[in-house]
């Protein structure tokens, strides 16, 4: 489960996980182990993420996501 804070309607939530997410996550995690944060922000070498206290950017997630999806209008 993966909790959602303020999601939709400002409303918290907790909901499923796919196992093939959570595998990717987790190989993402070892790149960066934060004790705290999924996605951390790691600093302009990509080096400070174990001990960063601030998550990355939204700016930066929507992105990433955006690129991994391959959107064309974005290219």
């Amino acid at each position: 489960m993966i909790h959602v804070h303020r999601g939709k309607g400002a409303k918290d939530r907790y909901i499923p996980l796919p196992e093939a997410t959570y595998a990717l996550l987790r190989r993402y995690w070892i790149m960066h182990r934060n004790p705290k944060l999924i996605f951390p922000a790691v600093g302009r070498g990509g080096q400070e993420g174990a001990r960063s206290t601030v998550p990355m950017s939204i700016e930066g997630v929507q992105g990433a996501l955006k690129e991994g999806k391959g959107c064309s209008r974005h290219r």
